[in-house]
């Protein structure tokens, strides 16, 4: 009888924890190679960043694109510069916005908790948007497959989005300068 309670036991135990290791795949088949693209590489998840320190010709850009390969996820970074004493002669062209980084990392999970955090507070700072000028920062985050698109352009006065932008730079451990 102790055997059959004690088996009864270990057999309720090991259901326990393959549970958990289904939630916890779960919780993260966002980040999933398969869903970034491992088979079609037309998908991808980005996050955006557009500043103004030229006012309302803009500024810099930042894009963190997330695609699968070789069952793993990784984050291409791209950034740009600009020369706001140049918008009249080259606003537009490509002297205005130079990319001058392009960085390459695989993902792990700590990198992966930093865009949950950050998708949660730029969903946040989206149901607070104010008015919509002429000047501002914009941020964004998007799927290529349209299951996820989220837009946030605002004057930025309390700077949530700028320090929600930069600490996900830095788990990434890539620089910031806002």
């Amino acid at each position: 009888m102790k055997h059959l309670i004690f088996s009864f036991f270990i057999i309720a135990l090991l259901g326990c924890s393959q549970d958990k290791s289904k939630n916890h795949n779960k919780s993260n088949s966002f980040f999933n190679s398969l869903q970034l693209g491992e088979r079609n590489e037309k998908l991808r998840f980005y996050i955006t960043a557009s500043f103004d320190e030229c006012g309302e010709w803009g500024g810099h850009d930042e894009i963190l694109e997330f695609f699968g390969k070789d069952n793993h996820v990784y984050l291409n970074y791209k950034k740009s510069e600009v020369d706001c004493n140049k918008i009249g002669k080259f606003y537009g062209e490509p002297e205005f916005h130079q990319w001058i980084r392009n960085d390459t990392i695989q993902l792990i999970d700590n990198h992966k908790k930093a865009i949950n955090t950050y998708l949660k507070t730029l969903i946040d700072s989206k149901l607070s948007e104010g008015f919509i000028g002429h000047s501002g920062r914009t941020f964004s985050a998007l799927k290529t497959d349209s299951t996820f698109n989220i837009e946030v352009f605002n004057e930025d006065d309390d700077k949530i989005n700028t320090r929600n932008f930069n600490q996900l730079l830095q788990s990434f451990k890539l620089d910031t300068v806002w």
